[in-house]
């Protein structure tokens, strides 16, 4: 990612978005520990349900909605 300042100020001035500097939209060191993890973690959420945590969005469609809000806002072209 070390290009990622000048590639993302090329971007925010083409697509005229709101925020050319890309450390402001993501930490680069949070996005390579999840990458580089050598081992995946597996949740169950039966317990949360039990206790009355029984409301949820599915994620492919939540994921949706948050892009088009970001480019709504011009934060993402």
């Amino acid at each position: 990612m070390c290009a990622a300042r000048r590639v993302w100020r090329e971007i925010a001035q083409k697509n005229a978005l709101v925020k050319p500097d890309v450390s402001k939209l993501a930490s680069w060191w949070h996005t390579d520990a999840d990458l580089g993890r050598d081992q995946e973690c597996v949740n169950d959420t039966t317990k949360l349900r039990d206790y009355g945590f029984d409301h949820f969005r599915e994620t492919r469609a939540a994921f949706l909605d948050l892009f088009t809000q970001l480019r709504e806002e011009l934060i993402i072209p």
